[in-house]
């Protein structure tokens, strides 16, 4: 569509040698024009230019054959025809030639139509919309005499354009050369284009244009409002400009955007999308290509009368696209608002200036260049570590210590240095934290095992951590503790971070929205359950580090054993599940005893399962589910929100047994108990005043904690309270042998202080 639409705006003029077309004596008079041989030629070589079908060099003559007829066409045109006016042509006068000598026998254009191209034709070559004057052609057989060398040369390159681009057999260095000498050709041709530009478009008349394409067949758009909004949109969003219309200097500089837009997308397609984020080129190709789109949103500011583009201007254009997809967008527009400011107040506002309560107007140079950093450090990240693994395919953890060490000792950049201390620092950790399909890896043989992706889950879950503390830490000291990896953060500032994204949370089908203390839970599971938590009452860097990627398997998890407790426990008619469903308890237990999907490379857990007699594996489960948030009910109904924590819950219990079941015989003894107890504590206090013991002296708590592993709950009643006493007492009697079935009482017994 769009090749014929140049062709028709281009030959407005082709009105064949000699012929007189509105002449008073001779209205009816149609005169062949012997000139016109070429033309079809013509439109079919500059067709099968835009189909990439003569793009070989052999074919460069062809194309400027093409373009020298059509040149011929209008100087003859312009010598020899005229209207009833001498200068100048009507759109009537054009639709009677075009008709009688150029498509003869085929589908006739109407006068409606030729009147839609005369008001585009002002933006190319001025004048009016009622008119086409023998100036105006003048002009265009200049433009295209201009435009012809960047046509020809354009040609090699119109397989990558049109994404019709073969370049499997290419090296890398081959095709980022090729591309690069197409963005080059291709821009160039455009910035000379939309300088020959000398007139303006009224974007809205685009829907009555777009109407006559589809009449005459050439398209089958049937929303065009749709289209004609989103342009309109983008358009306001580039120049802040509410007008529809597009002025000289908005055609001179919004076409070379444009096009580099459009290259940028070219990039993602041919050096992006093919690779999977997995592989190690991806962040390669990626940080090649991030300083141009930097610098093409730079140059979009400096197009923007505001000097930012404004939150409506881009809820505006982000709407307009699920508007001409005809999808839902994933987020009300409520909500994109809310994301939004929250961008511009917290995650992309530099902290100096968030912590004097200044806040962006919106995506600002600022805003950009923040957003750059992000991520480029991730990317970077990426490639440094992807480089260790062209050797071998995985290392054990003392072993890729090691080697980044060495390569943080080798490398002369600061930032490289720097880059690889960090994610030292992260797998430096008591318990590996390694994964496979997105699954951490807990007690299995090859946990130690670190692959190039499960470093890669890291260096997320690193850069993670380092936005949320810069944009929600009260203090610029906290802030600057992020360069060392020292910050930490207060549960008041989390909660802050939180309740900011909740709503949004909760229509992503997340969270219920009656969800109180996620977290709170969150920041407790930080501090008790994770490799390197220290039980204080603040979330450490690398406790927010590790959480985040227990966060990221427990949730995979939960999608993979969802459709099965769909199939078993939901009606076969419900085509989705959404967090506030419910399902039946005793259904849900079987559902978890009966599959393994989910909990893969958990094998300690599974064979937990086998051993252990199915009433208290679903006693187990049970326990679990409680202490992830279920709230037991009479009618034994659980919410798909508690189901989906349920393997949150396991992943943190396997990691206690690596942590302490020094043995690692499944089963918590006395000694292992007492250096699980200070992480605990502090817990154990709480649990303590719960069951108002005020009596607990300090050096009872180890005890206490003792006990609860040992019976998995608090006493009850007046003796069990009194034994409770005398046990905590006497260091002698702390002889235990608790399994996950104990420590799943405990858990649950802990849940409900």
């Amino acid at each position: 569509m769009f090749s014929k639409l140049i062709y028709l705006i281009t030959f407005l003029s082709l009105l064949s040698c000699g012929l007189k077309v509105g002449e008073k004596s001779e209205s009816e008079l149609v005169v062949e024009n012997t000139s016109s041989a070429c033309l079809d030629e013509s439109f079919e070589t500059l067709a099968r230019m835009f189909k990439s079908e003569v793009y070989q060099s052999n074919e460069d003559r062809k194309i400027s054959h093409s373009l020298n007829c059509i040149s011929q066409l209008i100087r003859d045109f312009t010598r020899h025809v005229h209207g009833a006016q001498p200068d100048s042509f009507t759109a009537e006068e054009v639709t009677y030639f075009i008709n009688q000598n150029l498509l003869k026998n085929k589908t006739a254009l109407s006068n409606t139509f030729i009147k839609e191209i005369f008001k585009l034709k002002v933006a190319l070559l001025g004048g009016s919309p009622t008119a086409l004057t023998k100036t105006e052609l003048v002009y265009l057989q200049k433009v295209i005499h201009q435009l012809t060398p960047g046509i020809i040369e354009l040609n090699r390159y119109m397989p990558i354009i049109n994404q019709k681009w073969h370049h499997q057999d290419l090296s890398s260095k081959v095709k980022e050369a090729e591309f690069g000498a197409s963005n080059k050709a291709f821009i160039t041709l455009i910035k000379e284009t939309s300088i020959l530009f000398k007139g303006e478009y009224d974007l809205n008349n685009l829907t009555s244009l777009l109407t006559e394409l589809k009449n005459a067949n050439w398209i089958s758009l049937v929303d065009y409002n749709s289209y004609v909004h989103s342009l309109i949109s983008f358009k306001q969003l580039f120049t802040a400009n509410s007008s529809p219309r597009l002025g000289i200097n908005d055609l001179h500089q919004l076409m070379p955007l444009t096009a580099r837009i459009y290259f940028h997308y070219l990039q993602y397609k041919n050096f992006l999308e093919p690779l999977k984020y997995e592989d190690p080129q991806y962040a390669l190709n990626a940080l090649k290509f991030l300083p141009d789109t930097k610098n093409t949103l730079h140059e979009i500011l400096l197009l923007n009368t505001k000097g930012y583009i404004s939150s409506e201007h881009i809820l505006q254009a982000y709407m307009s696209v699920f508007d001409v997809l005809k999808t839902e967008s994933p987020l009300s527009s409520h909500s994109i608002e809310v994301l939004l400011k929250i961008l511009w107040s917290n995650v992309l506002n530099p902290p100096e200036n968030r912590l004097q309560q200044s806040v962006l107007p919106g995506l600002n140079r600022l805003a950009i260049d923040r957003l750059y950093e992000y991520i480029s450090e991730l990317f970077l990240s990426d490639h440094l570590t992807s480089r260790l693994f062209l050797a071998q395919s995985y290392y054990e953890q003392k072993e890729i210590i090691q080697e980044l060490l060495r390569q943080a000792e080798l490398t002369p950049v600061p930032e490289q240095k720097k880059t690889y201390y960090d994610i030292i620092s992260m797998i430096n950790s008591p318990a590996p934290l390694t994964f496979d399909s997105y699954f951490l890896k807990i007690l299995n043989s090859s946990s130690s095992a670190y692959t190039y992706h499960a470093l890669q889950l890291s260096n997320l879950a690193r850069h993670a951590a380092r936005i949320v503390t810069q944009s929600y830490a009260h203090t610029f000291k906290t802030v600057e503790n992020t360069e060392t990896l020292t910050s930490q953060l207060s549960l008041l500032e989390l909660e802050m971070a939180f309740n900011q994204f909740k709503n949004i949370l909760v229509e992503l089908d997340l969270l219920t929205a009656n969800t109180s203390t996620f977290m709170s839970s969150r920041f407790e599971e930080a501090n008790l359950f994770i490799a390197r938590s220290d039980g204080n009452q603040w979330m450490s860097f690398h406790e927010a580090h590790d959480l985040a990627l227990h966060l990221i398997s427990g949730t995979l998890r939960a999608q993979k054993i969802r459709p099965f407790i769909v199939a078993n426990c939901l009606s076969s008619l419900k085509t989705s599940v959404k967090s506030t469903d419910v399902v039946d308890e005793e259904c849900l237990l079987n559902t978890y005893y009966q599959h393994s999907e989910g909990f893969e490379f958990l094998p300690q857990h599974s064979l937990f399962k086998i051993l252990t007699p199915p009433d208290q594996v679903k006693e187990y489960f049970k326990n679990l589910l409680i202490s992830g948030g279920y709230v037991t009910n009479n009618q034994k109904k659980v919410l798909m929100e508690d189901a989906d924590r349920f393997t949150h819950v396991v992943q943190y219990i396997e990691m206690i047994f690596t942590l302490y079941d020094l043995n690692q015989d499944g089963i918590i003894i006395k000694d292992e108990a007492l250096k699980a107890f200070p992480i605990f504590k502090g817990l154990i206090k709480k649990a303590v005043a719960s069951i108002d013991e005020d009596s607990v002296k300090e050096s009872e708590l180890p005890g206490v904690f003792i006990y609860f592993l040992k019976y998995g709950r608090a006493p009850d009643g007046i003796f069990e309270k009194l034994h409770f006493k005398w046990f905590i007492s006497n260091e002698r009697n702390w002889s235990i042998e608790s399994t996950r079935y104990e420590l799943g009482a405990v858990f649950k017994s802990l849940a409900e202080y």
